[in-house]
């Protein structure tokens, strides 16, 4: 059981009140708008947009590589200035106490004459491989290579000790003009003017592929260019060197290299041809182990006589019996 709220009347279940009150009260409820449920707004698939990926840095260039490129770049700007007036590149170069040029010019030269003599002897070795096969009748191929490291270390060391030689002869004869000159200022005025003789090794290579008398002409007028080369480096040292007395201890300093060079230069030579590998069939033989068994063999013929000693008797004997 229940009462109405207005005027206090027993109600049964479910039934409304008739009075007044009760009645305004239904009517007034039913003109109120019921709530609306809120609406959930539209899903949208939501397109995550591609990652940007940050444009690369150039890659910068390794500290070796920035030296090497300075060093190239200034070699470069020296050869052009040489072209222009030799004097006055190598005394600027000299001025500035510019060590990289130098190095390498140095280093150019030295492997220059290294290549030079493997092309010679590279040479050599396809023609004597040539000849082999053409009138050989055996059945295993004979190769004969030319040694590079070989040429290039012997070729060194005479391109090394010739250059030290005639810097020693640039330096001595411009102190007898009583020249503050260094020797490393003899050095840098030495490689900075052997430009041309480097030139010269170079075509020297590469002539030998085509004809050993080339190459070996074009050496000869590198050993040539330096002598001269190795004056005018007196004179752009020492300005004003007129006297007679610098010219004649260059002179006398370059007569003395070329003997020095007569003496211990073939020797190099010879051992750079050592290096020579021939190979037939299975089995290898370098030139110089070849030779040192064959010296060998010739010492143990004539009982350890040297061949100097064999040669002497071989005059004597002729002398004696009128040959």
């Amino acid at each position: 059981m229940k009462y109405c709220q207005f005027c206090g009347k027993q109600l049964e279940d479910g039934a409304q009140c008739t009075c007044e009150e009760a009645q305004a009260a239904a009517r007034a409820a039913e003109q109120i708008p019921q709530p609306v449920p809120p609406q959930q707004p539209p899903q949208y698939s939501q397109q995550v947009p591609p990652q940007q990926v940050p444009p690369q840095q150039p890659r910068q260039p390794s500290e070796m590589q920035q030296k090497a490129k300075a060093a190239a770049s200034g070699l470069w700007s020296y050869l052009k200035s040489y072209f222009a007036s030799p004097a006055q590149a190598v005394q600027d170069s000299l001025a500035r106490q510019d060590m990289m040029v130098s190095t390498l010019l140095t280093v150019i030269r030295v492997l220059a004459l290294g290549l030079a003599i493997f092309g010679v002897l590279h040479k050599i070795c396809s023609t004597v491989v040539s000849a082999i096969n053409e009138y050989s009748y055996s059945r295993d191929a004979v190769k004969v290579s030319a040694p590079l490291f070989e040429s290039l270390l012997y070729g060194g060391l005479i391109a090394i000790i010739g250059m030290a030689l005639f810097i020693l002869v640039v330096f001595v004869a411009a102190k007898a003009q009583k020249s503050t000159l260094s020797l490393g200022g003899a050095w840098q005025a030495s490689a900075n003017n052997g430009v041309l003789t480097t030139v010269l090794l170079l075509l020297a290579f590469l002539l030998s592929f085509v004809s050993i008398s080339m190459a070996l002409t074009f050496i000869l007028l590198a050993v040539l260019s330096s002598i001269i080369f190795g004056a005018l480096s007196v004179q752009y040292t020492c300005p004003g060197s007129d006297s007679g007395l610098s010219w004649l201890v260059y002179f006398l300093g370059a007569a003395v290299v070329i003997f020095i060079s007569y003496k211990f230069f073939p020797t190099l030579l010879f051992k750079a041809a050592g290096g020579i590998k021939m190979t037939v069939g299975k089995e290898s033989m370098t030139l110089g182990t070849a030779m040192d068994e064959a010296a060998k063999s010739f010492q143990n013929a004539f009982n350890g006589a040297s061949f100097d000693e064999i040669f002497e008797q071989m005059i004597e004997s002729a002398m004696r019996y009128g040959f």
